[in-house]
């Protein structure tokens, strides 16, 4: 059984509804596809496909984060969210497929995606296109009314709390040059296997408060918006191959990482990501068939990551013993861990949670 939270509202006409049943969780429910190599330089999918009991489990996240009111469509209103997420909406602003005016009361349904360990929960990587982005904060927007999905015809005002992390060193191998300040606003788009892939949307811009470290934008539409960077190279991120640093004959700052599928799982039971431990990124890491291993392509090295694994089997969840998931990516080349089933431990979802929590 599902229990949403409470949304704090300003408008008076706005009550707490007690069902869930216009959650949009088709981004965690996919189907079995065959999966190809993902490499950074190409299109790439967000994330892996999974089997039903891994989407059910991250369908189950994405609605315990999920919060909903019902606000009047023709005075509107502004709904405030536990966490400060505030989503302003102007009088009249909803509209049916049709471009026709909405009266009366509708649902409006919100989730906050804050941090890496929300985005593993829920599987929800940042990638853009192939490429690895470093992300600011994630909300979700979504409006019913009798159970058919509005669309806007007005911005919205929306206000997210700012979870940008980027806690290298200046100067340091492997620091980055990124601040809150160089997030930009992304849509979240479907693709046909169900994962989310972010694009770039230069029409809004997000707005960075110091004071209240929130991010603010206004925005005519619905769905998943991401306030993100594209991820830079970092500093002096490997050795100099020959003793001289102005030569260019430095090591790539990109790295290939890949992973054997562990005997007795099944990738399709399965989800690798990519925990980067000093910057709000997580990468889901794609299978490929071919090598029988889970493969991405021209990440960020100089970093140090955690290699966080949910699998599915025989009924129970396990993930590969925590003493091996920090993985120092220091050195150029494809990092190839074979992992023995034998570290792979049951865990419950709330014991693995607890995990995710613990990390830096």
């Amino acid at each position: 059984i599902l229990v949403k939270k409470r949304i704090v509202t300003k408008y008076n006409k706005m009550k707490i509804k007690n069902y869930l049943n216009y959650m949009i969780v088709s981004i965690a429910l996919v189907v079995i596809a065959a999966c190809q190599k993902t490499d950074f330089s190409g299109q790439a999918s967000a994330s892996d496909v999974y089997s039903g009991s891994l989407a059910a489990f991250f369908a189950d996240e994405i609605a315990s984060m999920t919060e909903s009111a019902t606000m009047d469509a023709t005075n509107g209103g502004t709904a405030t969210l536990s966490d400060g997420t505030e989503v302003n909406i102007p009088a009249g602003s909803f509209v049916d497929a049709n471009g026709n005016s909405i009266s009366g009361d509708i649902d409006i349904s919100i989730t906050t995606i804050s941090g890496n360990v929300d985005m593993a929960v829920t599987n929800i990587p940042s990638t853009s296109n192939g490429e690895m982005i470093i992300s600011g904060g994630v909300v979700n927007v979504s409006a019913n009314q009798g159970g058919t999905n509005l669309e806007l015809s007005n911005p919205i005002t929306v206000t997210i709390p700012n979870s940008f992390e980027n806690n290298t060193t200046p100067g340091d191998q492997g620091a980055i040059n990124m601040t809150a300040n160089d997030m930009e606003f992304y849509q979240g788009v479907e693709q046909p296997d169900g994962s989310i892939n972010w694009e770039l949307n230069t029409s809004v811009t997000p707005v960075l408060d110091a004071n209240t470290n929130t991010f603010s934008f206004d925005f005519s539409g619905v769905g998943f918006m991401n306030m993100d960077k594209l991820a830079n190279d970092p500093q002096n991120c490997f050795p100099d191959l020959d003793g001289d640093p102005d030569n260019g004959f430095e090591s790539p700052c990109r790295i290939d990482f890949s992973l054997k599928c562990p005997n007795g799982f099944s990738p399709g039971s399965m989800q690798v990501w990519i925990y980067y431990n000093n910057l709000s990124s997580l990468l889901g890491v794609p299978y490929n068939a071919q090598n029988d291993a889970f493969e991405i392509n021209g990440i960020l090295g100089g970093q140090t990551v955690q290699t966080v694994i949910l699998a599915e089997k025989d009924g129970s969840f396990y993930t590969l013993d925590p003493a091996y998931w920090e993985t120092g990516l220091l050195t150029p080349g494809p990092v190839i861990p074979n992992i023995p089933a034998t570290l792979m431990i049951p865990v419950t979802t709330e014991e693995w949670k607890a995990m995710l929590n613990a990390l830096p």
